[in-house]
């Protein structure tokens, strides 16, 4: 009985799009954890602190070829994703951070479009995946604060 029930249920499609959220993590959210920070209100649709970032296809570098960003990533260190803007990247140096500039591109701007990513705007990424960071405009100093106050690594 339970064995028809379940398959019942998991022929529907919102039970499936609940299930695939819950086994793999992407429909918990941490929004009001000490360690997600907005800097500004980005649109209510875009990613915010304490989602998980979305799996994304992009060329990392103007004359790259499109990549899994999660694969791309590595999962030892923080990501700072910046989009539409530059990172300013000598004033952040760190072996805990890893800068990546998306640079403006056709394919990139439909990728970001799709999943709701604003430009200008950056993503500071756990080493899980999750936006620690995140705002319109990168502001190194407040880049540099979040290792020190939300994360005492600094």
């Amino acid at each position: 009985m339970i064995t028809r029930l379940a398959a019942f249920a998991m022929s529907r499609k919102s039970v499936q799009g609940f299930a695939f959220r819950t086994v793999s993590q992407i429909g918990i959210h941490y929004p009001k954890s000490a360690l997600s920070v907005a800097l500004a209100a980005l649109p209510q649709k875009a990613p915010q602190a304490g989602d998980r970032f979305p799996w994304l296809k992009l060329k990392r570098r103007a004359d790259g070829p499109v990549e899994d960003l999660f694969q791309a990533l590595d999962d030892t260190h923080f990501q700072l994703l910046v989009f539409g803007q530059p990172a300013q990247a000598s004033s952040l140096s760190s072996d805990l951070l890893q800068i990546h500039t998306i640079p403006a591109d056709p394919g990139n701007d439909a990728e970001l479009a799709r999943a709701n990513i604003p430009q200008p705007s950056f993503y500071l990424l756990r080493p899980d995946g999750y936006v620690g960071l995140c705002g319109a405009r990168l502001e190194p100093g407040a880049v540099k604060r979040y290792f020190s106050e939300q994360l005492h690594l600094l």
